[in-house]
């Protein structure tokens, strides 16, 4: 498995790793040539092969950052909570970003994923240091709301045709926080596609689905009402717009005021 935070910039952000535990019968292999930790400062209860391994942060000292932690045995189920501390907005050029990669024993990766960039990455998180931050989800992994990414170790590839050129991408979200509706753009990678936009509570409810259809790739924008399928106002609170075409989905975080 590896984790790896990427940034263009000397910013004091960091990937925390929280309750990391699995069912494997060994604990990770820990010893110098197998255990790959590469730029930026890691420590933490991963490395020191617990399990449960309570607390890894993953710091952000150089441009390229990685932990790759091999595992004797894994097991069939593992769970784990990340998260990335956002002390300050992102200075000028490329945000920080987090991929998630699970690698076979010769560093490869173990799956062929929707990613358009072909690095197989299974999601990814950008770290703007505002708040909150897109999250981008390839096939076969799954975004479960309201925080859950879901990956079905049966699962060995993606549905075949899954080829794509480029990024599903949120462009804006405006007004955030909205009083009333917002207008949701975005841009549709080659060759397009049937695009959902939906979105979600933070119980994970499905709240409203302003756009179901066919999207030629290009720049899009759809409007929200803030409302639910009834035309009924939707209480204050945050909420998950998410857009999903092919196999690829990305998440972002709005917030609604009234």
């Amino acid at each position: 498995m590896a984790f790896d935070l990427a940034s263009g910039q000397s910013a004091p952000d960091s990937l925390e790793i929280l309750n990391f535990i699995h069912d494997g019968r060994a604990a990770p292999v820990i010893s110098v040539g197998k255990t790959n930790v590469e730029g930026g400062l890691v420590r933490g209860d991963l490395l020191l092969g617990l399990n449960p391994a309570a607390r890894t942060i993953v710091g952000n000292d150089y441009f390229y950052n990685q932990l790759r932690v091999p595992f004797d045995s894994l097991g069939t189920f593992m769970r784990f909570d990340l998260r990335l501390p956002e002390p300050s907005p992102a200075l000028a050029g490329l945000p920080d970003e987090m991929s998630f990669y699970y690698l076979k024993s010769d560093g490869t990766p173990a799956f062929e994923t929707a990613d358009p960039l072909a690095k197989d990455a299974l999601f990814g998180l950008c770290v703007t240091g505002a708040s909150g931050g897109d999250l981008t989800v390839f096939a076969p992994m799954t975004f479960v709301p309201p925080d859950t990414i879901l990956l079905d170790l049966s699962t060995v590839g993606v549905p075949a045709g899954k080829a794509g050129v480029g990024l599903l991408q949120f462009r804006s979200i405006a007004p955030n926080p909205a009083w009333s509706g917002v207008n949701i753009s975005y841009s549709v990678p080659e060759p397009g596609g049937e695009l959902r936009v939906r979105v979600f509570d933070v119980a994970g409810r499905l709240v409203a689905e302003p756009f179901r259809g066919r999207r030629a790739a290009g720049t899009w924008t759809t409007p929200w009402s803030a409302t639910d399928p009834r035309g009924h106002r939707l209480a204050a609170g945050i909420y998950m717009i998410q857009l999903q075409v092919g196999e690829q989905s990305i998440v972002r975080r709005i917030a609604l005021v009234r």
